[in-house]
């Protein structure tokens, strides 16, 4: 096997007469199991000052239930990363997979590496141009994994174009990758964020004021998840 890249994010391995883009899921298992610890540490100080304070454990107990549900959904985040983001690119039968969807090498007319700029980082993609769209078939990279992408592309168009002259212009018109799906992404994350925690601060801790010491007023603590929802809604109703 050759290893032809490999991140926390993804490895691209060949064997034989394939070339595999597979998503590392350590990463996300690794914060389900921090998140999940991080819950039951709040559950047990929520145990140990009700008593004598408590707000204070009416506070850890919402903590321990946000965090365990954020937490569940990194499990999912995984499978589906392992299922859908898969790619196969088989030499045999001359066809990319990804996912569920194939294409043949016919139809592939480009594979290059992009950058982006998002969030204000640089971020790089492998792209396949397939039949004048785009397909991503590693992304959310750093400038620090660009030569290791670029070797990367280079073996995957040997692939690809083996045995059939390269498209120069088509590859040349292929447009940058849109970032609009990075953006839903945090979108979508930022809205069920702010909705789970304004959800459960409503009706775990509903009278909790964000105040300061000798001040005789505050605000209500619930209300913050909706100021983190609305931004994630707006991104992704994309206005």
């Amino acid at each position: 096997m050759n290893v032809l890249m490999r991140s926390g994010e993804v490895s691209v391995t060949e064997e034989g007469g394939l070339i595999f883009i597979r998503s590392r899921v350590v990463t996300l298992l690794l914060f389900f199991a921090i998140g999940i610890a991080a819950a039951l540490v709040f559950a047990v100080l929520s145990v140990a000052v009700d008593g004598p304070q408590p707000a204070l454990g009416a506070f850890a107990r919402w903590g321990a239930t946000v965090l365990a549900l954020v937490s569940l959904c990194f499990p999912v985040a995984a499978g589906w990363a392992s299922a859908a983001r898969r790619v196969t690119i088989d030499a045999s039968t001359r066809t990319l997979s990804k996912g569920r969807r194939r294409w043949a090498f016919a139809d592939i007319t480009g594979i290059a590496v992009r950058r982006r700029v998002l969030l204000l980082q640089e971020v790089y993609a492998i792209v396949a141009t397939v039949k004048g769209a785009e397909l991503i078939l590693v992304s959310g990279h750093t400038p620090k994994h660009a030569s290791d992408m670029e070797r990367a592309a280079a073996r995957i168009a040997s692939f690809v174009f083996c045995g059939r002259e390269k498209p120069e212009a088509a590859t040349a018109k292929a447009r940058i990758p849109s970032a609009r799906a990075s953006e839903r992404f945090v979108g979508l994350v930022l809205m069920i964020f702010g909705t789970v925690f304004s959800v459960t601060a409503g009706l775990m801790i509903p009278d909790l004021l964000l105040t300061g010491p000798g001040a005789g007023f505050g605000f209500l603590f619930w209300p913050v998840g909706i100021w983190i929802a609305v931004p994630g809604l707006l991104e992704l109703l994309d206005i």
